[in-house]
């Protein structure tokens, strides 16, 4: 469907100058018009019931043949990356050179490409990150189970306080500015009984209820160790694996926690512009500390991506699009081929580090 050259550029890139002929670029006009059509608001009209010359004459030649050829190329390009056998990586940079009707459509597209990585030698490394993290004692002591207990018990107190602070209009009189409580004002402290404890969860009494907890922080002990462990193999791999970042990935992930930060910030109630004049940067200052963030989960990501395919690791397309079914019905209107990258990129990650710990 496309014919054209593949150029290596520096840094794991590639540029690809092609055409797909006129004919092929025509038989997307009707499915063009058509999801046009149906985005479309038109006095005297139904969505999707709008005739072709009066869709033309409302919307422009050129944005009929924008959809047509964004079409062509979402099929196209992925035949070609197959055929020409090219480990394509992240979202590729299109650039259409040439749009006309009656004639074919040109572009420039240039995408990322896998690294050559060498042998990772995972296994015996993930050997020796398990050997020394297994000397770390998890075991709970009684101290820190006294601890959560304190502090849940606290947490009450201060709810319990609130309650009644409202109840009997005393806000004013709890004001830190103008009048800060004593250590004598304080809640008291509810009493440690098994009523106290049926009262906050399922529990059967005060001792079910300290066991539950020792074992919630031996559960929170075992994960805390097993981030730990993947962190430590993908940096003692990355240590002795020499290879070349896509300069692109590294954008995609700065701008990502770019993103994720001004996520942060906006669920704090606080404006993005804000937060740059309090902390006296510019974005572009931002955009430089994340830089190095950036770098190394990109090479994270790659490194698993290597073992994967060393490993010849694949997840069943059916189990890919069953979770990505259920990730678009919180993200409605997500584009689909990006979530099922997600989707299967993070399910292939888990089987990986399964992998990994399974050489302790």
């Amino acid at each position: 469907m496309i014919e054209g050259t593949i150029k290596k550029l520096e840094n794991s890139e590639i540029e690809i100058i092609g055409s797909i002929s006129a004919e092929k670029f025509e038989s997307y006009k009707q499915k063009a018009i058509k999801d046009i059509g149906e985005h479309i608001n038109l006095d005297g009209f139904r969505k999707g019931h709008i005739p072709e010359d009066v869709l033309i004459k409302e919307v422009g030649e050129m944005t009929i043949l924008e959809e047509m050829a964004e079409a062509a190329l979402r099929d196209a390009y992925p035949k070609f990356i197959i055929e020409n056998k090219i480990e394509a990586i992240g979202r590729p940079n299109i650039s259409i050179t040439k749009i006309a009707k009656n004639n074919p459509l040109e572009f420039k597209i240039v995408t990322a490409v896998m690294p050559v990585i060498g042998d990772t030698n995972h296994k015996n490394v993930a050997k020796s990150v398990w050997g020394e993290l297994s000397k770390e004692k998890l075991d709970v002591t009684d101290k820190e189970v006294e601890d959560v207990v304190m502090e849940i018990r606290k947490a009450r107190a201060k709810k319990d306080d609130g309650h009644k602070c409202e109840d009997e209009h005393c806000k004013e009189n709890h004001d830190k500015e103008k009048n800060p409580p004593t250590k004598a004002e304080e809640a008291p402290l509810p009493e440690l009984n098994d009523e106290f404890v049926k009262s906050i969860g399922n529990f059967t009494g005060v001792e079910d209820f300290k066991e539950k907890i020792k074992k919630n922080i031996g559960i929170e002990k075992e994960s805390a160790q097993k981030e730990k462990a993947r962190t430590q193999i993908l940096d003692k791999i990355i240590e002795k694996t020499k290879f070349t970042i896509p300069e692109v990935l590294i954008k995609g992930e700065t701008n990502q926690i770019l993103h994720e930060l001004r996520g942060k910030i906006e669920q704090l109630g606080l404006d993005f512009e804000e937060y740059l004049k309090q902390t006296k940067k510019t974005e572009e200052d931002v955009r430089k500390e994340a830089k190095e963030p950036a770098e190394k989960r990109v090479k994270y990501k790659l490194i698993l991506k290597a073992i994967a395919k060393e490993e010849n690791i694949q997840i069943p397309q059916e189990e890919v699009m069953k979770e990505v079914e259920n990730l678009l019905k919180y993200y409605e209107g997500a584009d689909m081929e990006s979530a099922k990258s997600y989707v299967e990129d993070t399910m292939i990650n888990e089987k990986v580090f399964e992998l990994l710990e399974s050489n302790k």
